[in-house]
């Protein structure tokens, strides 16, 4: 469990989207949107609450969870959120070899602001 002190909410400007409020912003998205080619790009990732009802919603939507975590990219500023995230997402999925390779190029730690994006999927930070 990530510990969110007071100080490193100040610092960080940490605020996680409840899974309700990420579950009503998805719901306003047209259907093609769920299209398998259709990709998904959270710049503030947190411990992945967007990203795990991205992931539920296309893996509903019959897509295999190899094509759905290609398709699904997240960022955030503290390693131990991008760690977490990780490891939620490959609990829905399954811890195999092939959904971690992708899961550790699509989600990393960095600034969105100053990430050099051509390099997106060659820095798999936080490798387990």
């Amino acid at each position: 469990m990530i510990k969110r002190t007071k100080e490193r909410i100040k610092e960080t400007g940490e605020v996680f989207t409840p899974s309700q409020l990420t579950n009503e912003m998805l719901d306003q998205l047209p259907p093609e949107m769920w299209e398998p080619d259709r990709t998904f790009l959270e710049p503030a990732a947190g411990d992945g609450n967007m990203l795990i009802e991205i992931l539920k919603r296309k893996l509903s939507y019959g897509h295999t969870p190899v094509q759905a975590l290609n398709t699904i990219y997240g960022i955030d500023l503290m390693e131990d959120n991008v760690q977490h995230a990780r490891e939620r997402m490959l609990e829905i999925v399954g811890n195999t070899k092939e959904h971690r390779e992708i899961i550790n190029k699509r989600i990393v730690q960095g600034n969105a602001l100053n990430f050099d994006w051509g390099q997106f999927e060659e820095n798999p930070l936080l490798e387990f």
